[in-house]
């Protein structure tokens, strides 16, 4: 068997190679499984390692790494497929394809080509409140988005961390997520915004200086707020496109599309052009004159709050 694993869901995309090695290595031995970065190892000893016939098992398991990466590889893929015996079983490991390569074309057609994708941001939550009873933890729906809202959508992270929660309580509530974890600098940047276009102008103040005490320095909330204003610009854009086709066009998330139109339903993309455009004025000021961009940068967000 042929399996290439695919996807930008890295907990599931890990979990599925974890289980499938496991499953060999419970059957044949661990001397049976053999892992092989393609970026750093020649092409010769890459091919040797699927061709050759199993030596002292009966079959054996080749896991090749990032096989895009190594260009003699992807040109003699396909004929490489042909000579596998049916003695070894291969994985294919590549989180990220360039689907427009012929490496792409090749083992998507000629594998078992399994691609997990980020889960719907609708199912996230309960996802959390599942993955949290396998940890003989317990986390109600909201904490469960308190979480996501905190951390973010990517998966391995809110596993670790539930992993991490669930050690120290077996009820985790915001209390347990405030004490044990750091919100993501992302996560931070979308509530100010959020906070200033809602007129929370005290909140508004509250979490910039929040950040300015975590000493994440000016440039960097400047840098996170152009990614922000940019995922804006696309969310406007596409107007009511599905979320994940957007995602997919614009290489976002599905969570950051339905969480960044909770905050553009009633924006242009004129008015988004605008903001871009202050903060690309603060930003060239603070290269080129003696200007404080603290208070620069607070200015713009209680702009956005009249």
């Amino acid at each position: 068997m042929i399996i290439t694993l695919s996807g930008e869901n890295s907990f599931l995309l890990n979990q599925e190679l974890i289980k499938l090695a496991s499953d060999f290595e419970s059957r044949h031995g661990d001397l049976a499984v053999q892992r092989i970065d393609a970026q750093e190892t020649e092409y010769n000893k890459i091919h040797e390692a699927l061709v050759a016939l199993p030596f002292l098992v009966e079959q054996k398991l080749t896991i090749i790494y990032s096989p895009g990466t190594n260009k003699e590889l992807t040109e003699n893929l396909e004929k490489i497929l042909q000579e596998i015996p049916d003695t070894n079983e291969v994985i294919f490991f590549e989180p990220k394809f360039d689907k427009r390569l012929s490496c792409y074309k090749i083992l998507h057609k000629k594998t078992d080509f399994r691609e997990f994708k980020s889960i719907d941001t609708s199912k996230l939550s309960q996802w959390v409140m599942n993955y949290a009873k396998t940890q003989e933890a317990k986390i109600s729906q909201s904490d469960a988005h308190y979480l996501i809202d905190r951390l973010g959508s990517n998966q391995m992270m809110l596993a670790n961390e539930i992993d991490k929660l669930s050690l120290y309580s077996n009820e985790i509530n915001r209390q347990v997520i405030n004490l044990l974890t750091e919100p993501s600098m992302q996560s931070t940047t979308f509530q100010l915004l959020e906070a200033a276009f809602a007129r929370k102008t005290q909140k508004t103040i509250q979490l910039y200086k929040e950040q300015r005490l975590q000493k994440v320095e000016p440039q960097v909330i400047i840098g996170l707020l152009t990614w922000q204003l940019h995922a804006m610009a696309v969310v406007v854009s596409a107007g009511l496109r599905p979320v994940e086709e957007i995602a997919t066009k614009a290489k976002l998330k599905p969570y950051t599309i339905t969480k960044t139109r909770s905050i553009t339903r009633d924006m242009s993309l004129g008015s988004v052009a605008n903001l871009i455009n202050k903060l690309a004025e603060i930003d060239k000021k603070s290269k080129t004159q003696n200007y404080n961009l603290d208070e620069a940068l607070m200015g713009y967000l209680l702009e956005l709050s009249v």
